[in-house]
This record gives structure tokens, C-alpha cells and sequence, in this order.
């Protein structure tokens, strides 16, 4: 059969998208200062006291003396501080890089002197080192240097204090850094360690999460609550306890797992896709590095990260294989200082995490075909020669050829595409398959979304091939955060075409929309084939498909589904079709 060329439909389009999603992790901070004794008499010479302002918040874990009539401007770790007299600036900030990291971030070229030890004859209690960067001049402008001073903090994170000025004035403004340096209390972060998490504590789970129209049901104590999330088209679920310790949970595959975390990696292990995703995220405190870990029989790996400058929590992330094919992954934010108990929680409530049976599980068994009222009218795409019978009160638009969509009222629920297999690749904008089969395009669609229901065998009538489902778009009308599925059915015809059919519904429908489905395709009639002896039967006074009996009730005299009336839409597609229904 010849193949077209076509433009896809946006609705085939928007069946198959791959989600992406980041998260954000930072620092914490607590109330141990580095210093406690009085001011000292250089430090007299500093009369002002940075301002605990509204917007200082993030960085008055910082404590620092600086000269009279100075200006001082908060940033979001640290504070910039102006002489009035010229433009000398000193800025010093808590940096969320250790201390190797930062003392070894500099710009060789820029170098104005070697890097040295740091010897600070009025403050003794950090090492570090400082060495002096150039900042260019303009022709006839003196030249403007910056000292940098890094200075190693107990917690792994870095204090960085710079001064710039003119190189004749550099040595008086690097005194007051000094001074400043010497006058420094800055709050320090806890060193947080977990006890070894190879067991479970019992917990009192009282409370599930029924039909919450997502993926994952889960128990969960008194005092928390749980509802359905929508992140970025990624869909679990979110219990919250009243202190605000948050447990995010997620089923995906490992593809989407990787998206989701704003990663890219080969391999798809849980231990692979933490480490990159801890790659990701330079600049910022890992607490506890990702390690590998169990929770009852599942193995996969976790990471402990630490809160932003100013805040008092910390986030771990989890993934653990949970099926074949599906990922367990979970975000916990939790104050440091409940973080211990927050832990034991989550990990009693992983052990009660199940699929929601409305969406995950296997695709219900279809040997059998339900029969249904099929209206007397067919839609026919000529380009595949093939025609399609549908239920009364639907409505059937092939404008889109080779794209068939049945449209019940305001909602497209069914979709089909027929063509060869190189068409059907084609449409999904998938990459070039040396082998092209029902199971391959299906393996591939699956590792490029969120999967619902793995690949399973999918025979209808005489067809036979695959279907899958996955996590979809919301179908029209409906509201954005209402969790939607899509099934995909991908079948051989007789011809060696394709027929794919795409199912978008709310879980609650999926059911009966599968069994039209089902209907519709075990009636297509293909150009050039016989029909199935199954569905040979004479259907002149009835309205059900070829070979199903009528539903108990049908009223008589209703118009027939005669697939070869004078319509003109004929099997063996002689006949010249309504316009509305072919594209040729």
C-alpha cells in the first residue's frame, strides 16, 4: 500500500510528551555561633552592626561589625558593604561550596598574586587561604584589585570576604576586612547523622488514602493529611503532618524518575540516577552523599541535602524499584530538628505504598468483545482502505486521514491512526528502528513517558499486537489537576498495517471506554479481506456489528448498520464515500 505523507494531528501529537520537572535543595542553618566573647578593641573601630532587617532574613545567620557611615546591603548569604568616600566595596558571604571547591575557584589568568595562607593576627580560629585578582583597568584608569580572602568553616561550607578598591588604596580597605573577619559570628550548621535504617519501625498507620484519583494509595498516621498532586505533569501523591513534615511520593519509570529530578543519565539504576541528580547540584550542601539502601525487600538509594541559607530543613531523595518497569521515588522535607522522626515515618509509610488499582496493574482481560448499538453511518480512511463502524450517538471526523477521532459530545476519548509501520513511527516523532514491531514502538513509547500500565499482549477478533498505558494530558473540559490516562493499543492488520488506538480518560471511564474500543476494532473492515467468520453474520435488521446479537430491548425498526448500503461506503471500498467521512 502506498504511504502519504501527512501532517500529524495535534491531538495524536499531544498523546505522547515527556515530562520534566526540577527540584530545588539549598542550606540549613542553626543558632551555634563560631564566636561568643566581646568586642575587641580594633573591632571598636567598627561601630556599626550589620541590620536584622525584613530583608536580611536570609543572611542574619551573619553577625558583622563594619566603619561608620558605610552602607550595608543584604544579600542572599552574606552582605556587601560601601565606603561613602570612593568605590571600595568589602562583601562577605557564607558560601554553600567546601572549602576546596572555593579556594581553587579563580581565574589564573586574573592572578595578581599566588595564593598564600591566610595569617589574620587578629582572628586565629579559621584556616584559610587569600590571594589577589585583578580587575582590569580601562586606558589612563588606575588599575582596581580585589583581595579574596576563603576561609574554611566547621559545618563544610566556606566564608568568602572580598575587598575591591584602587591598588593604592587595597592595603587599607584589606585591614578593615580584617577587622571585620575578627568581629565575624556566623551561626553554623548541624552535622546531621541518621542511625542505620536497615529495619522498620512499627508505627501506628491509621489513616489511607482512598481513591485520591492518582497513582499511589498509601496509609499514614493520625495528624497528616494527603491529597493528589500534579507536578509538572508528573502525578503522585503528598501527605503533610501537622508540623509541616511534607513526604511526596511518586511511581514512575526510570526514564521519567531521571526527567523528573532534571537529570540525564545512561544508565537508569535508582544509585545512578541520585548520583547524577547530586551532580546536579553544585553549590549546594549534600548532608549525606547518595548511597545505596533498602526499605523491606526493595533496594535502590537515597540522598540527604540541606535547606537553604536561612531556612532550618532538610530534604532527602529516594528511588527504589518497585515493579517491573515502575520506580518508587520520594522527596521528604522535615526540620532538622524533627528530621529523625520524620525519617522512621517515611519509611513506615513506603512500606504500605500500592498502585492505585484503577490505574496500575495489568489491562483487564479482552478475549471476548461486549457487543454494542453501532450507528448505521461508517467512517472510512481511504488512505489505509479502511472502515470503521461506531456506536449510535457518536460522531466520526476522518478529515484528518490517516487520522480517525470518534468524538463523544465535547470530549475526544478515541483516537486511531492506521498505516504502515514506518507511518506509525512516524507520527510519534519517534527515532529510526532497524526493526519495526508492535512491541518495539511500545517499548520505546514507554521509555519516554510515565507508565500506568507496562506493556502487556493485546489480542482483539482476529489482531493481535500490544498495549501499554500512561500517565496523560487532561482531556478537554476537564480541570488541569485531574489525573488522566492513556492507553495505547498498537495491532497488525491483515495488510501489514498498523492500527493504533489512544484512549484518554479520567480512570473512573477507562473501563467502558475500553470495551468500545474494543468493539470498534473488532468490526473494522479492511480493504482487500475477508471479514472473520466471526463477524460474517447478516446484520440487516439489527444495529449491532456484524456477528454480535442485538442488546435485549432494541427497538425494531431502526435503521440498519449495513456497511454495504447504498451509501456508498462499501468493504471493498468501489463505492464513492460522503465527503465528511473520506479524505482521499
Amino acid at each position: 500500500m502506498e504511504n502519504k505523507n501527512f501532517t500529524l494531528s495535534p491531538a495524536v501529537a499531544a498523546f505522547v510528551v515527556l515530562i520534566v520537572a526540577a527540584l530545588g535543595v539549598g542550606l540549613v542553618v542553626t543558632g551555634y555561633d563560631i564566636r561568643t566573647s566581646g568586642v575587641t578593641a580594633q573591632q571598636a573601630l567598627l561601630s556599626q552592626v550589620v541590620p536584622v532587617a525584613d530583608d536580611a532574613e536570609a543572611a542574619s545567620e551573619l553577625t558583622i561589625h563594619y566603619p561608620e557611615g558605610w552602607e550595608a546591603t543584604a544579600l542572599d548569604n552574606g552582605y556587601i558593604f560601601k565606603a561613602d568616600e570612593d568605590e571600595a566595596t568589602v562583601q562577605i558571604v557564607v558560601d554553600p561550596r567546601s572549602y576546596d571547591q572555593l579556594a581553587t575557584n579563580y581565574n589564573p589568568d586574573r592572578l595578581h598574586s599566588d595564593p598564600e595562607a591566610y595569617n589574620n593576627p587578629l582572628y586565629s580560629e579559621l584556616a584559610g587561604s587569600s590571594y589577589t585578582v585583578s580587575e582590569g583597568r580601562e586606558p589612563g584608569e588606575a588599575e582596581v584589585l580585589t583581595d579574596v580572602v576563603v576561609l574554611e568553616l566547621p559545618d563544610g561550607r566556606s566564608l568568602e570576604g572580598r575587598v575591591t578598591a584602587g591598588a593604592n588604596d587595597l592595603g587599607g580597605y584589606r585591614k578593615t576586612l580584617d577587622y571585620m573577619l575578627d568581629s565575624l559570628e556566623v551561626s553554623l550548621l548541624p552535622q546531621i547523622t541518621l542511625e542505620a535504617r536497615d529495619s522498620v519501625e512499627a508505627l501506628a498507620l491509621t489513616q489511607t488514602s482512598e481513591d485520591n484519583g492518582t497513582v499511589v494509595n498509601l496509609s499514614y498516621p493520625d495528624g497528616w493529611t494527603a491529597e493528589a498532586m500534579n507536578d509538572s505533569g508528573v502525578y503522585g501523591l503528598q501527605a503533610v503532618a501537622e508540623d509541616g513534615t511534607a513526604l511526596q511520593v511518586f511511581l514512575l519509570s526510570p526514564s521519567i524518575t531521571a526527567a523528573h529530578l532534571g537529570v540525564q543519565t545512561e544508565e537508569t539504576t535508582p544509585e545512578a540516577i541520585l548520583n547524577a541528580y547530586q551532580g546536579s547540584l553544585a553549590g549546594s550542601l549534600i548532608a549525606q552523599p547518595t548511597a545505596a539502601a533498602t526499605f523491606g525487600e526493595a533496594s535502590g538509594a537515597r540522598l540527604l541535602t540541606r535547606g537553604e541559607v536561612g531556612t532550618t530543613t532538610a530534604t532527602e531523595h529516594g528511588v527504589f524499584e518497585y515493579s517491573d518497569g515502575l520506580y518508587l521515588s520520594y522527596v521528604l522535607t522535615a526540620e532538622v530538628a524533627n528530621l529523625q522522626a520524620a525519617v522512621a515515618t517515611t519509611d513506615a509509610i513506603l512500606q504500605t505504598v500500592e498502585n492505585n488499582p484503577l490505574i496500575l496493574g495489568e489491562l483487564p482481560a479482552r478475549d471476548t468483545v461486549e457487543p454494542l448499538p453501532f450507528a448505521a453511518e461508517t467512517a472510512t480512511l481511504a488512505s489505509a482502505g479502511v472502515t470503521f463502524n461506531y456506536p449510535d450517538g457518536w460522531t466520526a471526523d476522518a478529515s484528518g486521514d490517516p487520522v480517525l477521532v470518534l468524538i463523544e459530545g465535547e470530549a475526544a476519548p478515541i483516537q486511531f491512526l492506521v498505516g504502515a509501520p514506518d507511518l506509525v513511527v512516524q507520527a510519534f516523532s519517534m527515532p529510526a528502528m532497524e526493526e519495526i514491531t508492535p512491541q518495539a514502538i511500545a517499548d520505546l513509547l514507554v521509555g519516554n513517558n510515565s507508565v500506568a500500565v507496562p506493556v502487556a499482549p493485546y489480542t482483539v477478533g482476529d489482531y493481535t499486537g500490544v498495549a501499554f498505558a500512561i500517565f496523560g494530558q487532561v482531556p478537554p473540559g476537564q480541570h488541569p489537576d485531574t489525573f488522566n490516562v492513556i492507553e495505547v493499543g498498537i495491532l497488525e492488520l491483515p495488510t501489514g498495517d498498523y492500527v493504533v488506538s489512544l484512549i484518554s480518560s479520567d480512570p473512573a471511564s477507562l473501563p467502558q471506554l475500553q470495551a468500545t474500543t474494543d468493539a470498534i476494532l473488532a468490526n473494522l473492515q479492511v480493504e482487500g479481506v475477508e471479514a472473520s467468520t466471526e463477524t460474517d453474520a447478516d446484520t440487516s435488521a439489527t444495529d449491532t456489528p456484524e456477528g454480535q446479537e442485538a442488546p435485549a430491548g432494541e427497538a425494531e425498526g431502526e435503521a440498519p448498520a449495513d456497511e454495504t448500503s447504498s451509501d456508498g461506503t462499501t468493504e471493498s471500498g468501489d463505492g464513492e464515500a460522503p465527503v465528511e467521512d473520506v479524505i482521499g
